[in-house]
């Protein structure tokens, strides 16, 4: 939806932008100005100053600038739709006349929350029926507490696929609706519909404003199942999420960030874990984390991350298996990061012992282990090194020329200039000191073996 400058002015006109920002921020008056601690860097001292003549603000510390249409999009992390229709609310503004395509695009929209939000509720309520005391007795038994049942909202989706089906439909739902919103697909004999999350655990995803868009189904062991329909029955695949939507693109999104953003702040860490278990096990011990939708981080998710973090040095630590698919998911990850590398936004990455994820390791031998494998997460630029040279030998001139290409090949990729150069430098220095000291070595075996 498209804006006009005459009706982003008025929303400006009408706002006081220090009341704006004083809802977010401390403020105090400086001489027709207001000065404030920062809130898009760590900082001790006030540099950050908000003037309404000149409805914009400005920090001296991070040069963070704009107006409040802009604040809101970065304090909030709305977008600039969202973020225009909002204040247009408080300013009391209308919103310019919509077509009816665009009224009624916005209606379905708006029918599509509703729904993912009643289906939701359905779920979770499910969970807390005692007739389903199994699946609620089973997240008991993996470590996870009431109180994060309800701040996940999590659910439980019954064995039978039509119950959900018929409650929406009580609740005034269309089936194509239901068929948009991917809550109900179509059965391929009969074409009836049926809810394609049986008889296993629900994670709702929700977007930066807590709106639920999808789920994320883990089926329950098979001791509690009922038993396959026929022997022939394929197994049913352990994690299902739903399928992209209207409201779910799931190359966008994290697991658990709206959850994530409320614990960040003070300089604090964020995880970014594998699965939605994962996310609820660093949760319970105070470490905001949050999990890619089955898929490797896209550039749209290292964006965001950044945006969640609230100090200059926006690095993410990211977790992986100690096992070669986590290696190789690894290496996607670098590969994704160097083309979007800039000042102050980097990640590290750490490595679990074979075997373990987040959730079995902090479950076996509690939060300390977990903290001591991110404690030695490796700087990006320190991984691209291992990547090429652990468990190599350079000994020739060829193998060192190999290395120096593909070094200086994965540091070109990198979009920056300013971090492009100094990577090439860095990369340059730690391979001459590498190969000085290697030659020293082969001068003193040489020199030892004539001598003997």
């Amino acid at each position: 939806m498209k804006f006009s400058r005459a009706f982003l002015q008025e929303i400006k006109d009408r706002l006081k932008l220090s009341d704006i920002t004083g809802q977010r921020v401390t403020l105090k008056r400086s001489g027709r100005a207001f000065k404030g601690l920062c809130p898009f860097h760590d900082e001790k001292t006030p540099s950050f100053q908000v003037d309404d003549a000149k409805q914009s603000y400005y920090c001296f510390g991070c040069g963070a600038k704009g107006d409040v249409i802009e604040f809101v999009m970065a304090y909030d992390h709305l977008p600039f739709p969202d973020t225009v229709k909002m204040l247009a609310g408080q300013a009391g503004v209308a919103l310019p006349h919509l077509t009816a395509e665009q009224r009624q695009a916005d209606r379905e929209r708006e029918t599509l929350y509703r729904l993912m939000e009643d289906t939701a509720q359905w779920f979770h309520e499910q969970l807390a029926d005692p007739e389903h005391r199994y699946a609620l007795a089973y997240l008991v038994k993996r470590g996870i507490c009431a109180q994060l049942i309800e701040t996940y909202q999590l659910g439980y989706a019954p064995a039978d696929g039509r119950l959900l089906r018929e409650y929406l439909r009580q609740q005034g739902y269309s089936y194509q609706e239901m068929l948009s919103g991917g809550v109900m697909q179509k059965s391929p004999r009969s074409r009836a519909l049926y809810s394609p999350f049986r008889e296993r655990i629900i994670f709702p995803i929700h977007d930066v404003r807590g709106r639920t868009v999808a789920f994320g189904g883990r089926v329950l062991p098979e001791n509690l199942r009922a038993p396959p329909a026929s022997v022939t029955s394929a197994k049913p695949p352990k994690y299902l999420n739903s399928k992209e939507t209207p409201l779910f693109h799931k190359s966008h999104l994290l697991y658990g960030e709206p959850q994530a953003r409320a614990m960040l702040g003070d300089g604090r860490l964020l995880a970014v874990v594998e699965g939605y278990t994962d996310v609820l096990a660093c949760h319970q011990t105070g470490l905001p984390a949050v999990a890619p939708l089955g898929t490797a981080l896209g550039t749209e998710q290292i964006i965001r991350l950044w945006q969640m973090i609230q100090d200059t040095e926006k690095v993410p630590v990211l977790c992986f298996d100690g096992d070669k698919a986590g290696k190789r998911a690894a290496q996607h990850a670098l590969e994704r990061f160097l083309p979007v590398l800039k000042p102050h936004h980097s990640a590290r990455f750490a490595f679990l012992p074979a075997g373990e994820d987040p959730d079995t390791l902090i479950a076996r031998q509690g939060k300390a282990a977990f903290d001591h494998v991110l404690a030695r997460a490796l700087p990006l630029d320190r991984y691209l090194w291992q990547i090429h040279t652990h468990g190599r030998r350079f000994d020739t001139p060829e193998a060192q020329a190999g290395l120096e290409a593909a070094l200086m090949r994965d540091a070109q990729a990198i979009g920056d200039e300013t971090v492009r150069r100094y990577y090439q430098q860095a990369l340059m220095h730690r391979l001459r000191h590498a190969l000085a000291a290697s030659q020293s070595l082969q001068r003193d075996f040489a020199a030892a073996s004539h001598a003997a």
